[in-house]
């Protein structure tokens, strides 16, 4: 994950791994808050009694993050998909010249129809 990663995916659930212990511990699980400078901010799920819930974890010092597939994610993903295939569509339509159009629009029809023009 890049930087902008830790922020754009705000809000959903991620597992990181440390190169090196942090609070004697090289594996987390929570949801992501975002950044705090050059770390990553999260919201345990899986720390102990007595453990704060907010840990600041180096993101240089991670050796992997992965975002854990929820019901979430899967709908931000299909909502950021259809978006991008709607702006691309309105595009290719705002790119194409009027007079193209009407050329185009007769090349569907049968010669015997275009005859009787």
């Amino acid at each position: 994950m890049r930087r902008s990663d830790f922020e754009r995916y705000a809000g959903h659930v991620v597992k990181i791994e440390m190169a090196a212990p942090i609070e004697g511990r090289k594996r987390f699980r929570g949801v992501l808050l975002g950044t705090q400078g050059d770390a990553a901010r999260l919201a345990s799920e899986d720390g102990k009694a007595g453990e704060t819930p907010e840990i600041v974890l180096p993101i240089d010092d991670m050796a992997e993050a992965k975002l854990v597939l929820t019901d979430a994610l899967v709908t931000e993903a299909l909502r950021r998909a259809k978006s991008e295939a709607r702006e691309k569509d309105d595009g290719e339509r705002d790119a194409r010249p009027h007079d193209e159009l009407r050329r185009n629009s007769g090349k569907h029809r049968t010669a015997a129809q275009n005859e009787g023009e």
